[in-house]
């Protein structure tokens, strides 16, 4: 079975082999340069606690799949940068499966650090066949709704930083920013437990 974990800021050899095979992000062929500047920039944030990389290993230790968040602390909240698989597959399913574990450790471990809403940009059919596929085998994202908050057009940089943190510009369409917030009623029991005084009840939104 396959396992997931983070990576630390001396594995980034792990980085390069998930790469070894498609060069690319988000069909986008990257240069040796640019590669490696990428992942010394994502060390760098790893190093100051400001990226975590979780990736998935098969059972002989192989590296499947990554992703890579940078934390928000300011504003409570995480932003998905680069996902990667390493062998690419045309079938959504058997994708899902080897980056479900990578995905679901990530969720968890951001939730236990009080952050529950994180933002990803790319084109919007594969922002549609995620949340329909993989929502099949993540059960973390699951408890995440979505909303749409800003159309890039192709080749172009938004004018909100947020959305551009190390951002790999894409070329051959535009892409979607799309923000997951945890519902609500998952929000009750966590928000409680890091605020033990609040006496309170948390409602639940009003339909």
């Amino acid at each position: 079975m396959n396992t997931a974990r983070f990576i630390t800021a001396d594995e980034m050899h792990l980085v390069y082999d998930i790469f070894s095979i498609e060069r690319e992000l988000v069909r986008q062929k990257l240069s040796e340069e640019e590669l490696a500047n990428l992942v010394a920039l994502w060390q760098g944030f790893i190093k100051t606690n400001d990226m975590k990389i979780s990736m998935v290993f098969s059972p002989e230790n192989e590296p499947l799949a990554m992703y890579c968040a940078r934390l928000v602390p300011k504003i409570g909240g995480w932003w998905v940068g680069a996902t990667k698989i390493k062998h690419s597959s045309t079938n959504f399913h058997t994708s899902a499966k080897v980056m479900q574990p990578a995905l679901d450790l990530l969720i968890d471990d951001m939730e236990k650090l009080g952050y529950y809403k994180w933002w990803m940009v790319a084109p919007e059919n594969h922002h549609n066949v995620r949340n329909i596929v993989m929502k099949k085998y993540s059960p973390a994202l699951n408890r995440y709704e979505w909303f749409d908050e800003k159309i890039i057009p192709a080749g172009k940089r938004s004018d909100i930083p947020l959305f551009e943190m190390h951002r790999v510009v894409v070329h051959w369409t535009d892409v979607l920013v799309r923000m997951f917030v945890l519902k609500q009623e998952f929000r009750q029991q966590l928000v409680k437990e890091k605020h033990a005084e609040y006496t309170k009840n948390l409602e639940q939104p009003r339909t």
